[in-house]
């Protein structure tokens, strides 16, 4: 059954929920966000909704009612970005990946960092507004926080500019991570062997289509992060960076681009001596580990093509995989034995769990 409260002749005369502006740092904060989001009725034992549309402002409605099983629209969230001038921004790698002085890509970061900028100010007139004081230093908190970040953006911009090691390391880092766009596996190329034990590819090689850009908070993610890589004694390393988007945003490839550019620039410096662990990556969830695995492991044997063909001094560019023998077998003895108990097991469709987690080739998918 639902309960129903109404105004007649639906005038809107039902004023918002009495909310405080109480609580944590994060609870004001929260309340900053949503301020123009109130909330006009709470349910006791069950959920309340009231006749308004999503994401419109209004001060009051006509009609709150009780709601079983409440439901309600969360819109997607785009990473892309207009100028002002109505144009979307346009980040693409291999032009970043040949960057010079007012080059192409070098244009492209110009018009990020300034969009940002432009967008950090109108956040700071729309702050003005705010009549509630607790509400308005918590924007003022907020309003220190994006101009930080664009410092240490514009900060590795020109830090970028001005070493020739940070350059070609970031260069190479945009090539690298176009190439592992085009080589990421999608359909396994099968292998077999003719009758004089040659091996045969079933299907030839082909590129996958690479959108080949950068979404604008990757990259600004890399920017800011570029003198904390480079640079023992930079305070930024006393950060952690926590990058926030929903499923499928982009997360993955921003940390994998600083990965690329940290493994670059160690050789840029260090030559044949860069050795050792440069990047630890961590997950909790097998199967996340296992796509993840794959996706490194596509960057890594980009990263490997290039050392090779730009004659980058140091060892072959490699990825492990720590997860124990319970897991995926750690000698080749034991590889081959569950390797046959898998077959069996699909041959007969019997129950199996697969411990290979790199089925195919991750740079040509064989």
């Amino acid at each position: 059954m639902t309960t129903t409260i109404s105004v007649p002749n639906y005038t809107p005369a039902i004023l918002p929920y009495p909310e405080p502006i109480t609580g944590n740092s994060d609870d004001i904060s929260n309340q900053l966000l949503y301020k123009n989001a109130p909330v006009f009725s709470r349910g006791h034992g069950i959920a309340s909704d009231w006749n308004s549309t999503p994401y419109k402002y209004v001060e009051c409605v006509s009609e709150i009612f009780t709601s079983a099983l409440p439901t309600f629209e969360t819109p997607s969230v785009s990473a892309d970005i207009e100028l002002d001038n109505g144009e979307a921004l346009s980040i693409e790698m291999l032009e970043l990946s040949k960057i010079e002085d007012n080059s192409t890509g070098d244009i492209q970061l110009v018009n990020m960092l300034s969009s940002y900028g432009s967008w950090i100010e109108r956040q700071v007139a729309l702050m003005e507004l705010i009549s509630e004081p607790m509400l308005k230093d918590k924007a003022g908190e907020h309003i220190k926080a994006c101009k930080s970040v664009l410092d240490r953006m514009r900060e590795g911009y020109n830090f970028l500019k001005s070493s020739r090691n940070v350059k070609r390391a970031f260069q190479l880092t945009n090539l690298s991570m176009y190439e592992q766009q085009k080589h990421a596996p999608k359909t396994i190329r099968n292998v077999g062997f003719d009758e004089n034990g040659h091996i045969q590819i079933d299907k030839p090689y082909k590129d996958n289509f690479a959108l080949g850009k950068w979404r604008p908070f990757q990259i600004g993610f890399l920017l800011m992060c570029l003198k904390g890589a480079c640079e023992k004694d930079s305070a930024d390393r006393e950060n952690v960076e926590l990058i926030w988007f929903p499923t499928g945003g982009g997360k993955t490839e921003a940390y994998l681009g600083l990965t690329a550019f940290t493994l670059l620039y160690q050789r840029m410096v260090h030559g044949g001596n860069a050795d050792g662990v440069q990047a630890i990556m961590r997950y909790t969830l097998r199967l996340l580990t296992a796509q993840q695995l794959q996706r490194a492991a596509t960057l890594i044997c980009c990263l490997e093509v290039i050392r090779k063909h730009q004659r980058i001094l140091g060892k072959p560019f490699s990825i492990g995989l720590w997860v124990g023998g319970s897991n995926t077998p750690n000698k080749r003895k034991q590889a081959l034995r569950q390797l046959s108990e898998l077959k069996s097991n699909v041959k007969y469709n019997r129950r199996f769990d697969n411990p290979f987690l790199l089925d195919m080739c991750p740079y040509c998918s064989a």
